[in-house]
């Protein structure tokens, strides 16, 4: 068991142990501390109740024991974090300043040649390096740049050591413990001669010995608050001190040494963007430095870091060389040109590369790139409208790559130009702004639905006229289902009249059937648009629930809800409207079907109706409309063949929960102007009424 100590027992005890050393012999002062050794040894096995061989042995396990209260003082991630960040930093400027140190060497040694590698590389704002004509002036500037080596030399050390030895630390197992107490032992053992070492062991129990755990000042000193770290980690970590010395080829030092000229900003987003780096080296590199191209990259990067715009000069490309635009043959190209001889000496040669490979990039921002392709346009005679911004642009073009250096590339993003070309949607009516701008936007931002929409129609006619109506809505926030073909404005995905609609189409196979007769464009293709909006009252002042409308020039019948009454309405009541709209929808569908053979509703003749009544093409449309003519037929044609339709997917929405003498009866709401609801008695057209009236004002409201 440990031996008990009071603490004046204790502190005299150990306090009075090394008093008067100084006076003994030598061998009675070796004594004396090898006697210290063993007292200090038995204590500590006396605190951990363990048995020891020797006191390193004990001094070992004693440290040992703090490594619980170690971890507790300290956030060792944080402070190891802390100094990677401070590694880092001295690294990147030891990158900079190396190869700045190895071209003035390369300058020095290229003095007495009439040519030289490093062009119009700058040293600094004032400095280019060919400037630097004589032996002196370039070990002038070495000095300079040495000094500063040894100092972040002299700083890299450190850290390096720390990052080591936290990187142990941050590992809780038995073989960190170890270290940490080898550490201490090895922090203990630094001190001086055996005689510190035996006073410094003595305090460490000393302070140890106080009640609760303690950071005396004779612990390491990372365990103390006053924020020398370093001294402690420099200890614990392995290995030697580090030094930064790479090896550069001349290449890459110099290659090094542009990036860098470039500014700090630039020279880091390069260094993580590294295909764009070597467009770069390669651009630059290519005419050994020389400053149009060297400019022209300055401030590519300058003025986009700094939120301004890139300008082209006026003379950019060459009306009379071979210049291509948009055409059967390449419908994805925008525009190509080739360079003035201006502008290649003012360094665009290759530029179009550089540019290609930092938009590629999607982060980029969409205005700084549209602005250069809108001076391009601009400079081609290719118009656009002022309402498309430069964002817009940049999102809907994009620079391609070109072995022709002499030359520039723009194309469509996405490659939408092969598709929407062979439709006859070109750039010119694309840059109107018009609903072919807003369907070439939604592609070129890379709306998966469309795009796979329109590639299983093959871009067909009739897919890419639904696209363009999807687009519109998908842009103000609506939904568009491109399975079933169906569009919801906001106004109706944003309603109750959705969840009706959704319930409907999950709930009700003999609904579903009739929106699915609009996914396929064979025979005709039309499609079907949601929409909430108030609708103004019949000629005689009733309320209209609802409202469909023949087919627009796009193929798009709209069905409209009345938003006026929308929240009154019951859910089962607002199922039924939009039954009832669909099947006026489906009704459109079978009659432009029939008279797909370029037979209007304006131009319809009684010996044609006639004619395609005798076809047996759904003869009772053809009845309806014979008896009632086109704008009564198609509620007529309701009573005689639908009503079982409406009342089952009332019941299907339903569950079943009423009779279906109920769903029959709500079935027939909306058709009491017909000639079968007329033929009914007084009391039967009465008793509908009514169970229509209370319905309205007793049924569930809410869709839930």
């Amino acid at each position: 068991m440990p031996s008990e100590h009071c603490d004046c027992n204790f502190y005299v005890e150990y306090t009075e142990t090394t008093i008067n050393l100084q006076g003994l012999s030598n061998a009675l002062r070796a004594a004396r501390l090898r006697e210290l050794e063993d007292i200090f040894e038995k204590e500590i096995e006396d605190r951990l109740n363990e048995d020891y061989d020797n006191f390193d042995d004990a001094a070992l396990g004693l440290f040992n024991e703090t490594y619980s209260e170690f971890r507790s003082k300290i956030g060792i991630k944080t402070v190891r974090n802390n100094y990677i960040s401070n590694y880092r930093e001295i690294r990147n400027r030891l990158s900079t300043v190396f190869p700045e140190a190895q071209v003035l060497n390369i300058r020095k040694n290229e003095l007495s040649s009439s040519s030289s590698k490093l062009g119009y590389l700058k040293l600094d704002d004032d400095t280019y390096l060919r400037d630097l004509t004589s032996t002196s002036q370039v070990n002038d500037k070495l000095n300079i740049v040495n000094d500063k080596l040894d100092d972040l030399n002299d700083s890299y050390a450190f850290p390096h050591k720390i990052i080591t030895g936290l990187s142990i630390l941050e590992k809780d197992d038995s073989s960190l413990r170890e270290a940490i107490a080898q550490s201490y032992l090895n922090h203990f053992d630094s001190h001086g001669n055996f005689e510190d070492k035996i006073r410094l062991m003595q305090a460490y129990l000393i302070e140890r010995g106080r009640v609760g755990p303690t950071l005396g000042v004779y612990d390491p000193p990372i365990l103390n608050t006053d924020g020398s770290t370093q001294a402690y980690n420099e200890a614990l970590a392995v290995g030697s001190n580090e030094s930064y010395s790479p090896d550069y080829t001349d290449k890459e030092a110099i290659e090094l040494f542009a990036i860098n000229s470039l500014g700090e900003t630039t020279a880091n987003y390069l260094n993580v963007n590294i295909n764009l780096k070597d467009e770069v080296l390669s651009y630059i590199g290519s005419t050994t430095y020389d400053k149009p191209e060297m400019n022209c990259t300055y401030f590519l990067f300058d003025t986009y870091f700094s939120g301004e715009q890139f300008n082209t000069i006026p003379s950019f490309y060459d009306p009379d060389g071979i210049n291509f635009k948009q055409n059967a043959f390449n419908p994805n190209l925008a525009v190509s040109f080739k360079l003035t001889p201006n502008a290649l000496d003012e360094g665009f040669e290759g530029f179009g590369n550089v540019l290609y490979e930092f938009f590629k990039n999607p982060n980029v921002r969409k205005d700084y790139k549209g602005k250069i392709i809108s001076d391009i346009f601009f400079r081609n005679n290719i118009n656009r409208s002022p309402s498309i911004t430069d964002e817009q642009i940049g999102t809907l073009f994009e620079f391609t790559r070109t072995e022709s250096r002499d030359r520039m590339y723009i194309k469509f993003a996405n490659n939408i130009g092969s598709s929407l070309y062979p439709n006859g949607i070109a750039i010119g009516n694309i840059l109107l702004g018009n609903e072919d701008f807003e369907l070439a936007m939604l592609m070129a931002q890379g709306n998966q639905e469309l795009n796979d929409f329109l590639d299983a129609n093959n871009y067909s006619e009739d897919s890419v006229l639904f696209a363009k109506e999807a687009v519109e809505v998908l842009n103000n926030g609506g939904e568009v289902d491109f399975f079933s073909r169906v569009i919801k404005d906001l106004s109706f995905s944003s309603s109750k009249a959705n969840c009706v609609y959704e319930k409907l189409e999950s709930r009700s196979d003999s609904f579903k059937n009739i929106i699915n007769n609009f996914k396929s464009p064979d025979p005709v293709s039309l499609d079907l648009l949601f929409t909430v909006s108030p609708i103004p009252n019949d000629a005689f002042g009733n309320e209209i629930n609802g409202q469909t409308y023949v087919p627009n020039q796009n193929g798009v019948i709209k069905i409209t809800l009345n938003e006026t009454n929308l929240d009154e309405r019951t859910e089962l009541g607002l199922a039924r409207t939009i039954i009832h709209e669909a099947i006026h929808a489906d009704m459109h569908r079978h009659l432009i079907a029939i008279l797909n053979n370029g037979i209007t509703f304006d131009n319809l003749t009684s010996t044609q109706l006639n004619e395609l009544t005798e076809s047996n093409r759904f003869p009772e449309l053809f009845d309806a409309i014979n008896l009632y003519g086109l704008n009564y037929y198609q509620h007529e044609l309701m009573t005689q063949r639908y009503l079982g339709v409406i009342a089952e997917a009332l019941k299907d929405y339903d569950n079943a929960s009423r009779s279906d003498g109920f769903y029959i009866d709500i079935a027939w709401e909306g058709l009491q102007r017909t000639t079968k609801f007329r033929e009914l008695d007084s009391d039967e057209q009465s008793r509908l009424q009514n169970e229509w009236k209370k319905f309205m004002i007793t049924d569930k409201k809410n869709c839930d």
